[in-house]
């Protein structure tokens, strides 16, 4: 090692010191033997006019013609650059991938005069390698590390195997990448990683020279840039910037490779008031913002920062998609204030599924937060909100999703809420609706809904036309047990009821004529007349 290395100098010596000669740079006309190129501090001086190159006097200032110079110095740079290639060939395949303290060819590299490009394709020979790509990236990285004048090539190659085909080298080098970022800190490092991150990520706005992006060729432009994000979120503000520009069959390629980022970021302050201040400047991009809150939200209990930062995108952008994550972390004031907004969600199912798996789990999920409304409290809420907010569809198809959560949903459940439902002034438009359906889901309430019917007698409920429409539906249903109520009814109401449904008329007779004189003491004359009963 210590022959070698001492060789190795004294022919860079040679070099530089014909090269400090020669008037004119070589020519580089030979492609075998590439150009070296030298470190600072390691030139030797030049030679006085008045000497020669051995030292000796020459009396004409020198006897060689330009020419000869330049010659002499390309055949000096040539030797040099072939006897540094020689060494790392010969030690490349004798490095044992398995002895982390195998550092020979890393130590000569960083301890020669001068690299050359012959230098640097052994050294990627050694990354290509799948038995020592390991100790070719580690290889690289010192030389970015310790090699200033030829970091910028180092650093472009390191860059360039992290779109390797071979997912094990890709890995590597991208892992080293992120290594130099995080803890070299050198700003000319930092920029070149995060310069080339950026463009190979923005090179997915266009198709790539002789075909079309593949998902896995697609990964592999995103991978460094990915990992880089983890590390500084600020690099994101690219993605929102260009988003629009992606095909739209990689954009949820894009957001999806990011997620890990994000996850790995957590609920950070820089990328809270990245969403924040990005959900203004690109409104575009909203649909990054909106998959990255839900990252962030996870299943667990929501960050308060989160909510926080969510509750000002939301108010300048009114995406109420937004919420949905973070609807656990919210009030109860403000969820049920957003329920008519949530609901218009119908058109765009899996969001609107989501809404409904957060208000109303099955299950405890250990850790997550309990939501801020009961189920009977979301059912109330539905039934109350006016239809100058929403959509009569919007809403019915709301409350059949509440009704298909049986086990959400039990009869105790929905007994309260029905009590709640009748006790509302005015009466909510959907009662008999969802009357029926709580007796088709559960018809053990039978007893307790011919009660509540009862009750809507009290309440005038002829008054209310969408609700006195399924009156008597409910009672037909209910027969003979609701016959009783009908014979409650006013004269004019009761007569409304059989012209539209005559069926109903003989049974109620019949039942009337069935009563013990003192039960049927109690049925007003008007109803008695209008049956034409004596």
């Amino acid at each position: 090692w210590d022959m070698g290395l001492a060789w190795l100098i004294q022919e860079y010596q040679v070099a530089v010191q014909i090269a400090a000669a020669a008037d004119a740079a070589p020519s580089g006309s030979d492609g075998a033997l590439i150009a070296v190129k030298m470190e600072p501090g390691l030139e030797t001086t030049r030679p006085s006019s008045g000497d020669g190159a051995d030292g000796s006097a020459s009396s004409n200032g020198g006897s060689t013609s330009h020419n000869s110079q330049s010659q002499a110095k390309a055949a000096a740079l040539q030797r040099y650059g072939h006897c540094l290639g020689r060494l790392l060939t010969g030690m490349k395949d004798r490095v044992d991938p398995n002895d982390p303290k195998d550092k020979l060819l890393t130590q000569l590299l960083l301890g020669a005069p001068a690299l050359s490009e012959q230098a640097l394709r052994v050294v990627r020979e050694l990354c290509e390698s799948e038995a020592r790509q390991l100790v070719g990236v580690q290889t690289l990285a010192a030389l970015v590390k310790w090699r200033p004048h030829w970091r910028p090539e180092c650093l472009h190659l390191l860059v360039t195997l992290t779109r390797s085909d071979s997912a094990s080298l890709r890995e590597a080098a991208t892992k080293m990448s992120l290594i130099l970022y995080t803890e070299l800190k050198i700003d000319a490092v930092r920029a070149g990683l995060e310069q080339t991150s950026v463009q190979a990520m923005l090179s997915l706005c266009a198709d790539p020279e002789g075909g079309k992006w593949t998902e896995p060729l697609a990964k592999t432009h995103l991978h460094l840039y990915c990992e880089l994000c983890a590390a500084n979120p600020a690099l994101l503000r690219h993605l929102f910037e260009n988003y629009p520009k992606f095909p739209r069959a990689l954009q949820p390629l894009v957001i999806s490779s990011l997620e890990s980022s994000v996850t790995k970021l957590g609920v950070n302050k820089e990328l809270l008031e990245l969403l924040c201040e990005c959900s203004k400047t690109f409104p575009e991009s909203m649909t990054i913002v909106l998959r990255f809150v839900r990252v962030l939200a996870g299943k667990g209990a929501v960050d308060p920062a989160l909510v926080a930062t969510v509750r000002k995108i939301y108010a300048h952008t009114k995406d109420v998609k937004i919420l949905v994550p973070v609807l656990c972390g919210l009030t109860k004031g403000e969820v049920l204030e957003a329920i008519p907004e949530l609901i218009k969600l119908r058109k765009i199912p899996q969001a609107l599924e989501d809404v409904y798996n957060r208000l109303l789990p099955d299950t405890h999920v250990p850790g997550a937060a309990p939501p801020p409304i009961t189920p009977a409290e979301l059912l109330v809420r539905l039934h109350t909100i006016s239809l100058q907010q929403c959509d009569v569809k919007d809403i019915t198809h709301a409350t059949g999703l509440c009704f298909e959560r049986k086990r959400v949903y039990t009869h105790e459940v929905l007994a309260t809420v029905l009590l709640q439902l009748i006790d509302t002034t005015p009466l909510p438009d959907l009662l008999l609706r969802s009357i029926m359906q709580a007796l088709t889901n559960w018809p053990k309430l039978r007893g307790f809904i011919l009660t509540q019917l009862t009750r809507l007698i009290g309440k005038h409920v002829w008054k209310y036309p969408k609700i006195w429409e399924g009156f008597p539906l409910c009672v037909a249903r209910l027969q003979p047990d609701s016959l009783g109520v009908l014979a409650q009814l006013p004269q004019e109401p009761l007569k409304d009821v059989l012209s539209h449904h005559e069926k109903l008329k003989q049974p109620l007779i019949d039942y009337i004529k069935g009563l013990q004189p003192h039960e049927k003491a109690r049925i007003s004359a008007q109803v008695l007349s209008t049956l034409g009963i004596a």
